[in-house]
């Protein structure tokens, strides 16, 4: 039997498929690793420039500590520069991300019948339903690696998402390059896919979407969120900037105002919305003027986590060739500021939905090591469908229920909480 060990650094879709090259790998009879493999496989990413020098470093630990293995390189790095990853010594092969799916098939031939598919207890899973994207944003490499949008067909998602079902999954996360642009081949919408799972899964699966364009958002969409039970109260919807000037520069295909607008009526409609975004800082001829009105746009939006981020500048994107490029330490000075903002924002949502009501119910992820204040018992690592991470305390068999907690106290970063009793609940994704 064959090993294989898999490396993966960058996005959640890169994660997700990742975890998918696992099942692959299994089904065909291989043995996961976690040294001394027979293949190593490298899942890259080049979104920015620091994320092309892990990459290198990630393939280069890779053979230095397999000198025997095949290494194959895969992934948006292997996209935007495959002789430079062909050449680093010790690299076999170097697959684009197109032939991604096919290299299973490639190294151990067909599916082996009876083969042990080990799909870990894992509670949460990420679902990839999309690839590819077609906006012009003058900072990003993404369409270049990831290629044209194109949707998993509506049936393989169905089946898919089945098998995780059937193996315990009990949250799937929707993950798209583009996720909004689920079904434009044929207009079958990310609205209409959540509907078709929702119908074919057990009650006990509930569904989150992944990040999505401001508009993608729509009416439906919002509905969906705000009437589904099983449907997460979590909508991740980039801003990237909150100055006109800079949105425009950016290619952003969005003013502030219709931001603001459509943030505040999802906020509005759907009760106890978390509202997450991605931020970057220090784009070409960002002004303090500019950064200003990015920190009155992120408290005015009331976000409940910011992923901020340094703007990278990026051969072969218009962004790179642009005047009045920022300098690392105003990037840095910047970053840190919207990062505090962020842990208040983040800390004024915990106070609001979780301090107040003093109650959760919340589904146990992960099970760890005996908590300080409870030793006798293990950790519970929870969150909610808002998207509130939680550590609690409790039995082990808790793992992948929902349980009812008393909130004790909260920090931006999570909340604590006690188990109200020792009966775990079993129903719908969000219970109540």
């Amino acid at each position: 039997m064959s090993s294989v060990l898999l490396k993966t650094v960058g996005c959640r879709l890169n994660q997700a498929e990742s975890t998918e090259l696992v099942d692959a790998f299994q089904a065909r009879g291989a043995n996961l690793v976690e040294s001394a493999a027979d293949v190593v496989v490298v899942n890259t990413c080049t979104v920015t420039s620091e994320s092309s020098r892990t990459s290198r470093r990630l393939i280069r630990r890779a053979v230095a500590e397999n000198p025997d293995a095949e290494v194959i390189v895969t992934g948006c790095y292997a996209v935007a520069a495959p002789d430079e990853v062909g050449a680093i010594s010790g690299v076999t092969t170097v697959v684009p991300n197109k032939d991604k799916d096919e290299i299973a098939d490639r190294l151990f031939g067909k599916v082996v019948p009876g083969a042990s598919v080990g799909l870990e207890r894992r509670v949460r899973r990420t679902l990839k339903v999309q690839t590819g994207c077609d906006e012009l944003c003058t900072y990003c490499i993404v369409p270049e690696t990831r290629g044209e949008p194109s949707s998993r067909p509506l049936g393989d998602v169905v089946e898919a998402a089945g098998k995780l079902a059937s193996a315990g999954v009990r949250e799937i996360t929707l993950s798209g390059v583009h996720l909004g642009k689920y079904g434009f081949e044929d207009s079958t919408g990310i609205a209409l896919l959540v509907k078709e799972l929702l119908s074919a899964l057990p009650s006990t699966v509930a569904l989150r979407l992944s990040s999505i364009e401001l508009s993608c958002v729509t009416d439906e969409l919002i509905d969906l969120l705000a009437n589904e039970a099983r449907v997460c109260r979590h909508l991740h919807i980039p801003l990237q900037s909150g100055d006109d000037r800079v949105l425009r520069a950016m290619g952003r295909p969005y003013t502030v105002d219709q931001f603001l607008k459509r943030a505040a009526m999802a906020s509005e409609r759907i009760d106890g919305l978390a509202l997450t975004t991605d931020v970057m800082v220090g784009f070409p001829g960002e002004s303090d003027d500019a950064f200003e009105n990015t920190l009155r746009v992120v408290r005015a939006s009331e976000f409940m986590k910011l992923h901020v981020f340094r703007y990278s500048r990026r051969p072969g994107t218009q962004a790179a060739e642009m005047p009045d490029q920022i300098g690392p330490e105003a990037q840095r000075d910047r970053s840190q500021e919207l990062r505090r903002l962020g842990d208040e924002l983040r800390l004024r949502f915990h106070e609001r939905h979780a301090l107040r009501p003093q109650t959760l119910t919340a589904l146990v992820e992960a099970v760890g090591a005996a908590s300080q204040g409870d030793p006798g018992r293990p950790t519970l690592h929870c969150i909610t469908d808002n998207y509130m991470k939680v550590l609690s305390s409790g039995p082990a068999g808790y793992l992948g229920e929902y349980v009812e907690l008393q909130v004790e106290t909260v920090m931006p970063s999570h909340v604590r909480a006690a188990p109200i009793d020792d009966q775990a609940l079993r129903g719908s994704g969000r219970p109540g």
